[in-house]
């Protein structure tokens, strides 16, 4: 079987010439869904993204460090302008990227439970 960051290395060269792209990865350890996006991530610009809309991580493996680490060589890997972590309700994760520098993204309104971190140029 192969790995989420096998699957994701797969699902970036598939979708390189699609417009839009969604797919849920999983091995014995996680289940993501990640998609090719668009976010308008400050006002006027639009923006290129991978996104992880969900992941669920085995009970039994949870506090491992197997999240920060996919997430971590996600972005890594990933080719588009930045990586986009969508409908986070957890504040301790919620904590744990505002501490390690992905910045939440606002509406005129409320700030939204999802987040995003440029690639580096």
């Amino acid at each position: 079987m192969k790995t989420v960051l096998d699957q994701l290395a797969d699902f970036i060269e598939e979708s390189r010439d699609r417009l839009t792209c969604n797919q849920w990865i999983s091995d014995d350890d996680m289940k993501v869904y990640i998609r090719k996006g668009r976010h308008m991530l400050y006002p006027g610009r639009s923006s290129l993204t991978l996104d992880i809309a969900s992941v669920e991580v085995q009970e039994e493996k949870r506090g491992k460090g197997l999240w920060t680490a996919f997430l971590g060589k996600a972005h890594e890997m990933n080719p588009r302008e930045a990586t986009y972590i969508e409908c986070v309700h957890n504040p301790i994760l919620q904590a744990s990227l505002i501490k390690h520098g992905w910045p939440s993204v606002w509406d005129s309104e409320n700030l939204l439970e999802s987040f995003f971190l440029l690639k580096e140029k």
